[in-house]
């Protein structure tokens, strides 16, 4: 009996860090979730690495988003961008969303360029993430 038990505790703690490892909360989510989850993740490292970045992007007058892609942009229409607008400010953002597919895998590619009031991109960005496979 004393057995059983430590072999139920191993096996739960393997599960629970094979959960961990391999992050099976984020592929259960759907891909627009994940596109979600990804794109702050990645604004808010990126925000975080340069403090120019960070002010510039909380002085967002607008931001346009706009796709290469028809086919996916049902999903990339109903993401939520992880900028904030505010009436106060300089600066908008253009986001241009490019799906990929290499392999089994597809993602995207997406390109952020801050344009000034004065139409002069004043820095630019990109992130690139995967979101799911193909079976």
């Amino acid at each position: 009996m004393k057995y059983f038990i430590g072999f139920i505790l191993l096996i739960s703690a393997g599960a629970l860090f094979s959960y961990q490892h391999y992050n099976l909360a984020y592929w259960r989510l759907s891909p627009q979730a994940r596109v979600d989850m990804k794109w702050s993740y990645e604004v808010k490292k990126k925000m975080s690495q340069s403090k120019q970045l960070n002010m510039a992007l909380q002085l967002l007058k607008d931001y346009k988003m706009v796709t290469t892609d028809q086919q996916f942009k049902d999903l990339i229409d109903k993401s939520h961008p992880p900028f904030k607008k505010t009436p106060k400010g300089t600066y908008t953002l253009e986001v241009q969303i490019m799906p990929w597919i290499e392999d089994m895998k597809y993602g995207y590619l997406i390109q952020h360029d801050l344009i000034d009031d004065k139409n002069n991109k004043v820095a630019e960005f990109s992130t690139n993430f995967d979101i799911g496979y193909l079976w």
